[in-house]
């Protein structure tokens, strides 16, 4: 699940480029409720997010680093150029993993089938260009600060600034000749882990991650202590492929993580949200009379069966059982959100039916959405406008349609995805 407003139309395009780029088509935050979703995939799977897709760049972005201190030590260049050739070292790291694909299928070149479920960050924009362009959200950018939560690097700071820490101790060698080169380098020794760095200088090519990373990373996350952590202890053995794994679509689905009560607090959260954005998606189509326009007709029927799924399903009965103390103690500062979805279930209990669920929270969601979008709000436009506003708004609307999507599952596809390349590489699964 991944949550962006409205923004102008460059700006759009970059997101929906990072949406392909890293393949996750999950939910549109329009009513703002990824905070109240980010707090609790925080607190049950840190040090992972949608824009991570593999747990081997948790090695290989540390050796794109190495490399790179190695280089500056043996040349003078500015921190743009450092910059720019980390971007190509990481576009060389793409390059090697495909072409380690290509020899575990049996390819001179992998086709996109083989490249969709590899995880390889840029292979896309690697064949679109003809390998002419790598993408802006590199590996380093995208594990950063993962990189740290994990304590596999130990300072503060960002990407550039540690690259130009690097420089400067670099250049140390060149003002002052004669000394030994292990006294006027070798950031790496105060920077990172000193088991990643023996481990990342053995990772040429990383496709999967060997038994001694995926112990070191095994003992990262359970360092964390979160549910992430207990379900690495005890994994489950039955797991032989990654359909086996994908038949739990949700955390809760997960036999280890059944009876975890915060997990079915989740749960039951994840059932309220979901009711929330098919009441938004549900007023859109009305407002703008789309109920059988192809990116809208499928809205009013999911209310529907969400309405009256049954006991164990993500849907309204579950919603209404929300217990709000377990929620707020995961999303500590969230006040204003965990009051909307307050508002939402108290209006919940007393509906009868889908169209008394939706006239009840009209006036809740219109405002909610107007607060947050101000000038590119969509429900209450069309109210008083005249022709010529109406239809350019209705346009509007048509041209960046809302998306049908599932309930969220506060990153358990990630977690699972990490769950899968640890335990692969230990042994436990495959």
């Amino acid at each position: 699940m991944l949550a962006w407003l409205d923004f102008d139309s460059d700006a759009m395009r970059r997101a929906h480029e990072l949406l392909q780029q890293f393949r996750d088509s999950r939910t549109l935050d329009h009513l703002r409720l990824g905070g109240v979703r980010d707090d609790f995939a925080e607190h049950f799977f840190p040090a992972t997010s949608t824009i991570m897709p593999h747990a081997r760049y948790l090695i290989l972005v540390p050796r794109a680093f190495l490399q790179l201190e190695a280089e500056i030590r043996r040349s003078r260049r500015s921190l743009q150029q450092a910059v720019k050739r980390l971007d190509e070292i990481e576009a060389s790291q793409a390059h090697r993993l495909i072409a380690e694909l290509g020899k575990k299928v049996n390819k001179r070149e992998p086709d996109r089938r083989d490249l969709e479920g590899s995880g390889i960050i840029g292979w896309d924009k690697i064949r679109e260009t003809k390998n002419a362009e790598f993408v802006s959200q590199t590996p380093s950018n995208s594990y950063w600060a993962s990189l740290r939560k994990l304590q596999i690097r130990i300072p503060k700071g960002s990407r550039v600034q540690y690259i130009g820490e690097m420089m400067a101790r670099g250049n140390v060698r060149y003002a002052r000749s004669g000394v030994p080169e292990e006294e006027s380098t070798g950031l790496e020794r105060v920077i990172w882990n000193k088991d990643a760095v023996e481990l990342a200088r053995d990772a040429s090519a990383c496709l999967e991650l060997n038994k001694k990373q995926a112990d070191f990373l095994c003992g990262r996350y359970i360092g964390l202590n979160s549910l992430m952590s207990r379900l690495l202890l005890a994994p489950e053995k039955g797991i032989k492929t990654k359909a086996d794994l994908e038949e739990f679509g949700y955390v809760w689905d997960y036999p280890s993580a059944i009876g975890d009560p915060t997990v079915e607090s989740a749960r039951r959260l994840s059932a309220l949200i979901q009711g929330a954005n098919l009441l938004y998606g549900a007023m859109v189509t009305k407002e703008y009379g789309l109920e059988r326009h192809q990116d809208f007709d499928g809205w009013w029927p999911a209310l529907e069966e969400w309405f009256v799924s049954p006991e164990r399903a993500l849907g309204a009965k579950t919603a209404k059982r929300t217990e709000w103390s377990t929620v707020a103690a995961v999303c500590n500062d969230r006040s204003v959100d965990l009051h909307f979805l307050k508002e939402i279930q108290a209006r919940l209990k007393d509906a009868k039916s889908p169209s008394d669920l939706l006239e009840s929270c009209t006036a809740l969601i219109v405002r909610r959405e107007q607060a947050i979008k101000r000038g590119s709000y969509r429900l209450g436009r069309t109210r008083g406008a005249g022709s010529a506003d109406t239809k350019k708004f209705r346009e509007r609307v048509l041209s960046q349609p809302i998306r049908l999507t599932r309930a969220p599952d506060f990153r358990w596809g990630m977690a699972s995805e990490f769950m899968w390349n640890i335990n692969l590489g230990l042994g436990v699964w495959g």
